[in-house]
């Protein structure tokens, strides 16, 4: 029976322990799960700051590319108007036509759009015919680009 209560202090006192640590190793746990929730709830409201922050200059950005956009249409409408009547008194010369002018064509969109160009020609040909002492200008069709994909 001695052996008996020699294990059974042993076994006791081995349980304790494993308890007493088990205890330390729950109030870790606990501990470190405290910091790992501030931390994301740290980390989350500062990405959430950012996001505030990345948004609000892209919208200034794109605000700023909106006004340039607008400002460079505006400026093909008014250099188009220019061509067509360069001084606002001059009166609107008889059979005097407006055609796009395809010297240069960049392909912007990947392809060339030959239709237009014939198309040019085409109307040229039925206003020569149509008015015979009919007079042109030209404008170039690419200032047009910013206004869309074109037709195709």
């Amino acid at each position: 029976m001695v052996v008996f209560e020699k294990v059974k202090k042993f076994v006791i006192a081995y349980i304790a322990n494993n308890f007493k640590l088990s205890n330390k190793l729950t109030r870790v746990e606990n501990n470190l799960n405290k910091k790992l929730q501030n931390l994301e709830k740290t980390l989350h409201k500062r990405i959430t700051e950012q996001e505030k922050v990345l948004n609000e200059r892209f919208i200034k950005s794109q605000k700023q590319l909106d006004l340039i956009l607008t400002k460079s249409v505006e400026n093909e409408v008014l250099s188009l108007r220019n061509l067509i009547i360069p001084n606002g008194n001059k009166p609107i010369i008889k059979n005097h036509f407006l055609l796009f002018n395809y010297d240069k064509h960049f392909p912007k969109f990947g392809h060339l759009n030959l239709g237009d160009y014939i198309q040019t020609f085409a109307v040229k040909n039925a206003l020569s015919t149509l008015f015979p002492n009919a007079t042109y200008a030209f404008h170039d069709r690419d200032s047009f680009s910013s206004f869309g994909g074109g037709g195709g």
